[in-house]
């Protein structure tokens, strides 16, 4: 069966592999402009921490 996935995209693998990384996500305009606000003025965005490995 052939692989759909985008090329940068893979199964996760341990949990100490995934530090760092980003889920796959499809974000809203209004989110994606929060989001680079908080990234500016240094606040973190409440959508990407839920989005975050929980350890």
């Amino acid at each position: 069966m052939p692989d759909h996935r985008p090329p940068r995209q893979r199964p996760a693998g341990p949990a100490e592999d995934c530090v760092g990384l980003e889920r796959a996500a499809v974000w809203d305009a209004a989110h994606i402009e929060e989001r680079l606000r908080d990234q500016h003025a240094g606040r973190p965005n409440p959508h990407l921490e839920h989005l975050c490995l929980k350890r």
